[in-house]
């Protein structure tokens, strides 16, 4: 639900929950395979700033929460999207959507 980079700091910590459902084939040509799965997820990070003097800030947190699906191809192009809200987040935070689409597209040689 946010932003890539929302928050920044020198120290940090993030933690990420995920649920799956078991994976779905939609064909199955000539030895090639794909599956599909959707996810849920819960994102939570805290930064610190050592020398607030440098960035404007001290510290923050935020907590985001979403949906996603998840698609393989064979074994190497793969995709992903998924929409994430805001949980929770620090006055700090400069975003102010309420959510965010991201999604990602690999292809492995």
């Amino acid at each position: 639900g946010f932003d890539e980079n929302a928050v920044r700091g020198d120290m940090g910590v993030m933690t990420r929950m995920e649920l799956y459902t078991p994976a779905v084939a939609l064909f199955d040509r000539g030895g090639k395979s794909d599956a599909l799965r959707a996810f849920s997820f819960f994102d939570a990070g805290f930064v610190d700033v050592h020398s607030p003097s440098s960035i404007g800030e001290s510290s923050a947190s935020l907590m985001g929460a979403g949906l996603g699906l998840t698609y393989q191809y064979n074994q190497n192009v793969s995709a992903e999207v998924a929409y994430g809200w805001k949980v929770n987040s620090d006055d700090q935070v400069a975003d102010r959507k309420n959510g965010e689409l991201h999604f990602r597209v690999m292809a492995r040689f």
